[in-house]
């Protein structure tokens, strides 16, 4: 029982990876493809893991590169992969790698092996590295494949060079992936690129990724005219992104600013109209902790209407409390009667996290 217990934990954990790392640029279909599913034709899941892990790592790979010519997607093998990540401990990260560049294999067990490398913590050895830093470096694989090495390299000023180099290149979409990887390991030289970005009206993916990078950024200071001023800048790209109908850029915008974790980015997406309900709604969820830390600090009279707002948005149960204590140190007679007549929710405690 133990044992298929750590079997379906080792499953699920894969798949996430997977997921998480994929959905930056590929959308995956649910439905197993008809070849899939003619060779594994009523079989339970558990009947599917125990043939693939009576198989070998060569046969497993084999059988990934025969389905995936056949039309299997990705998101088919999450089996596959969970066996292969456990069998490939048996194997050197330079044995993967050469599978990994070898350009025979199909590119879903390139990715595999990929994010193999990356959820078993496997040290690359240099000869490794300068395969994978050449590949970037080309950028003659396909664009899955060369994000999927951004991730997995180590953190390194030679990694770091590299994802300057990707950012400042004329891809977009790997240079989103490089500045949001650079921003990770070395934050002020993401800043300065971000900026530039901006400074340069470089559009499309440079451009969501310098607003998520300088957001971030400003998260860390105290400095509220500074912030002012960012949140100023946004309102305006924000105007122009709504009337371009640029979903993507408006979402970046909106998230970015409720990142900010400010009670002045807060304040404006909720009283912005050119902010849908929903994200209203989210933003304080996320801030419930920015509302509660303002009103513990003299709060202003605007900063009580703010919280007055976003509780009537989205009542939440600790920053009413709050909400109330710094009503009563006041002289000011504020209507909570909307709050009030509302359930509120207990806060979302996993953002304390982020």
């Amino acid at each position: 029982m133990k044992r298929n217990y750590s079997k379906k934990i080792f499953v699920s954990a894969l798949a996430i990876i997977i997921v998480s790392l994929l959905t930056m640029t590929i959308v995956f279909s649910s439905p197993i493809v008809k070849n899939s599913k003619i060779k594994y034709n009523n079989e339970s899941s558990a009947e599917i893991a125990n043939t693939i892990t009576n198989m070998s790592f060569e046969e497993i790979c084999q059988e990934v590169n025969d389905l995936s010519e056949e039309g299997a997607e990705l998101s088919d093998f999450i089996t596959h992969a969970s066996v292969l990540s456990q069998k490939s401990k048996d194997y050197e990260s330079n044995q993967l790698v050469e599978m990994i560049t070898d350009t025979s294999n199909s590119e879903n067990l390139r990715i595999i092996l990929l994010q193999i490398l990356e959820y078993n913590e496997v040290a690359l050895d240099s000869d490794s590295l300068s395969d994978l830093h050449s590949i970037l470096k080309k950028q003659e694989e396909s664009e899955s494949i060369l994000q999927n090495i951004i991730w997995i390299l180590p953190h390194s000023s030679a990694t770091n060079k590299l994802m300057e180099y990707i950012a400042l290149g004329n891809n977009d979409g790997l240079a989103f992936q490089a500045l949001r990887r650079l921003n990770m390991d070395d934050s002020k030289k993401a800043v300065m690129i971000a900026n530039d970005f901006l400074k340069n009206n470089i559009e499309g993916e440079r451009k969501r990724i310098a607003i998520m990078v300088i957001s971030q950024d400003l998260r860390k200071s105290s400095d509220e005219k500074k912030k002012n001023r960012w949140v100023s800048y946004c309102n305006n790209e924000l105007n122009k992104s709504v009337q371009s109908n640029d979903y993507s850029l408006t979402s970046t915008i909106i998230i970015s600013l409720s990142d900010m974790r400010y009670i002045g980015a807060l304040s404006y997406l909720i009283e912005s109209d050119l902010v849908e309900e929903t994200m209203k709604s989210a933003a304080i969820s996320k801030n419930y902790k920015t509302i509660i830390d303002a009103l513990s600090k003299e709060p202003t009279d605007k900063v009580i209407k703010t919280a007055i707002k976003a509780m009537e948005i989205r009542p939440i149960s600790e920053t009413i409390y709050e909400l109330k204590k710094a009503i009563e140190k006041t002289e000011n007679n504020y209507d909570l009667t909307i709050v009030l007549s509302k359930t509120a929710e207990p806060a979302n405690k996993s953002f304390d996290l982020d």
